[in-house]
């Protein structure tokens, strides 16, 4: 799954003061996946992998790509984290919604036949 999302980075000028820079992140995300099993919930034949988070690209607002320090890919690396919970979040609360919106419908059908 690609993402992009709107990012601070921090950084310094030659005197040591703060700067902000409005950048733009890429990200590719995978989520953890079942290794294979020898059969449905049975012992693995391959191991569990993991999730994986790739920043693709750091861009500024000109489009420009940046080289980052070590300190600020790892401060994007985290904001990547950081968003794919976000959109998770939002996903589970909709499919939640969702499925109380289906309910509803279900129990105002039943009340109108007289179930």
């Amino acid at each position: 799954m690609s993402s992009k999302f709107r990012y601070t980075l921090l950084t310094t000028d030659g005197d040591d003061n703060e700067i902000e820079i409005p950048v733009t992140v890429e990200y590719d995300y995978s989520p953890p996946r079942k290794g294979a099993r020898e059969y449905p919930g049975g012992p693995p034949i391959e191991p569990d992998e993991g999730d994986e988070v790739e920043v693709c690209t750091v861009t500024d607002q000109s489009g420009k790509e940046l080289k980052l320090t070590k300190e600020q890919e790892e401060r994007v690396y985290e904001a990547c984290c950081v968003d794919i919970n976000s959109v998770q979040h939002e996903r589970a609360e909709a499919a939640a919604e969702d499925h109380a919106e289906y309910l509803r419908e279900l129990y105002e059908e039943a009340d109108r036949k007289g179930y």
